[in-house]
């Protein structure tokens, strides 16, 4: 029998760690599961903060900052947001106010950062191509993001109701401006449409707050933009020549609408003079057009 005992012993010792290895290789890979994970400078194992994270994106709850390093981080993160984690991502999203997108990203996601009502401070690198939809809606205290040069692509929504947005530079290779890209902006005072965008989205500017837009470049096309949705709207200011088929877009009821009590002044460069009044025209569209050297010119906003 004390022969039998270790013999009986040895084999459900071997049996359990079979077992343990087999639930190993079948257990589901980081990038799927989020782990609480302790960090490795600043907190202690005794501490009462932790950090949540898979391999390639990772949330601080002492700091409050999520970071994410790559694309693959990017969908990490979409999948946590809208999988099964949803209500302890929405209490993350609620708390956060640091978002760092590390060089290895080029874009981010549907939704990514909407309703991130204390974000504060969003860090995005050059290398970064497309915004996608919402990404930022609804961002309460986003006072200024600075947008990479390298960003072709920023999709509806996804600027809307950041209404304590102060400063927003939009990239010189955007192409054209979705539907509510800029929206209930309240504090934005001021925005620079880039000289490569040839179309501007029904509804893409509405809303209080914004008093002047300054055209870069030539705008080929205008749908559906209804100038009363500006009512703090004064100033449009072109740098090159007039949009060039506002008139056709006018005569199908759609483009460029005038409306309201209060005239919007347009003003032009002195050097396209020619292509704004050719026969000393004093309006455009019904509007007072005034001629300036340069835009330190230009009044200054309240």
């Amino acid at each position: 029998m004390r022969r039998i005992i270790p013999v009986l012993c040895s084999i459900v010792t071997a049996i359990f760690f079979a077992a343990c290895m087999i639930e190993s290789e079948d257990a589901e890979p980081l990038r799927s599961t989020p782990q609480m994970i302790l960090p490795a400078d600043t907190i202690t194992p005794n501490s009462e903060y932790q950090r949540l994270g898979a391999l390639n994106w990772q949330y601080d709850y002492a700091s409050c900052s999520l970071t994410i390093v790559n694309d693959v981080g990017m969908q990490e993160w979409k999948e946590f947001i809208s999988g099964d984690n949803r209500y302890e991502a929405l209490q993350i999203k609620k708390e956060i106010k640091f978002v760092t997108l590390k060089p290895g990203v080029s874009y981010i996601a549907n939704n990514a950062f909407d309703d991130c009502l204390l974000l504060e401070e969003v860090i995005l690198p050059e290398g970064l191509i497309e915004i996608h939809h919402a990404a930022f809606l609804g961002c309460g205290s986003l006072t200024a993001i600075e947008l990479p040069q390298t960003v072709t692509r920023i999709d509806y929504n996804a600027f809307h109701d950041c209404y304590t947005l102060e400063e927003l530079i939009l990239p010189p290779k955007i192409t054209f401006l979705a539907t509510s890209v800029v929206a209930g902006c309240e504090k934005l005072k001021e925005l620079r449409i880039p000289a490569a965008v040839t179309l501007i989205s029904s509804y893409a500017i509405y809303g209080d707050g914004i008093q002047r837009i300054i055209f870069e470049g030539t705008v080929e096309r205008i749908e559906h933009w209804y100038i009363h949705e500006l009512p703090d709207l004064r100033y449009f200011v072109f740098l090159e020549g007039p949009p060039v088929s506002i008139e056709a877009l006018e005569r199908d009821r759609a483009g460029l609408q005038f409306s309201g009590d209060t005239p919007i002044t347009i003003y032009y460069l002195n050097e396209n003079k020619s292509q704004w009044i050719p026969n000393d025209e004093t309006e455009w569209m019904g509007q007072p057009l005034v001629g300036i050297d340069s835009l330190d010119d230009l009044p200054p906003l309240n």
